[in-house]
């Protein structure tokens, strides 16, 4: 909720009726090859509000510390029992459920310490995914104190690559360049949220095909504004 670019925009209502926060869940209750999710956020009173909205929706809640997200997801998975967990941040009311669904087969198959889609980048933002074993995560948790590893979950991975297993799938796509980010990160990206949801002409919420060719209008059009 404390958002500097766009404060509160976790609960910021969409023209679907429903919040960023409750078109995520929504989202996510479409990917079949989930076993449990829950919503892991802060135990700053800044973050109540969250933690009240997905309670009311019936949505399991871990709550931990505001900057250190490892320290968070780590307590998250103890609580919940998880060895291996999809992380989907909260700026990506557009996720994709069957990109998700590929990632999670391929990392139980494989067994990887990091499954990934952005390693390197091969989908927009705002369709990246990255599942994590719990168990490299804590053996990361015991190496570094580095502000940055710990706020940004992947990134000993990514920096330290030669020591974990990590499977980069490639899942790009002619329509889904990854120039043209899908994320909610300021009031731009929520003004072009507000307007591809309304220009939806089937009214699929789970068309990424249109989803991204409305995207792509709106950034064209609106480069120099």
């Amino acid at each position: 909720m404390n958002s500097k670019r766009l404060p509160g925009k976790a609960l910021l209502k969409l023209p679907t009726g429903i919040n960023v926060l409750e078109t995520i869940i929504e989202r996510v209750k479409k990917i079949d090859q989930l076993d449990h999710f829950c919503v892991a956020t802060s135990a700053e009173t800044s973050d109540d509000p969250i933690f009240k909205n997905a309670q009311n929706k019936g949505i399991e809640v871990f709550r931990g510390s505001l900057s250190d997200v490892m320290n968070r997801s780590i307590g998250a998975s103890n609580y919940y029992g998880y060895t291996d967990f999809l992380r989907i941040c909260g700026d990506r009311p557009f996720l994709d459920p069957y990109l998700y669904e590929q990632l999670i087969l391929i990392h139980r198959a494989s067994k990887n310490d990091l499954t990934t889609n952005i390693f390197p980048r091969t989908v927009p933002p705002g369709l990246s995914g990255e599942i994590i074993n719990v168990q490299a995560l804590k053996e990361i948790a015991e190496k570094t104190v580095n502000r940055k590893d710990r706020e940004h979950l992947t990134n000993f991975f990514y920096s330290n690559n030669h020591n974990y297993t990590i499977q980069n799938v490639n899942q790009s796509n002619a329509k889904l360049p990854i120039e043209y980010k899908l994320t909610l990160d300021d009031k731009k990206d929520l003004k072009k949220i507000i307007w591809i949801q309304k220009n939806l002409k089937t009214k699929d919420k789970f068309n990424l095909k249109e989803i991204m060719s409305l995207n792509i209008k709106w950034i064209n059009n609106n480069k120099n504004k």
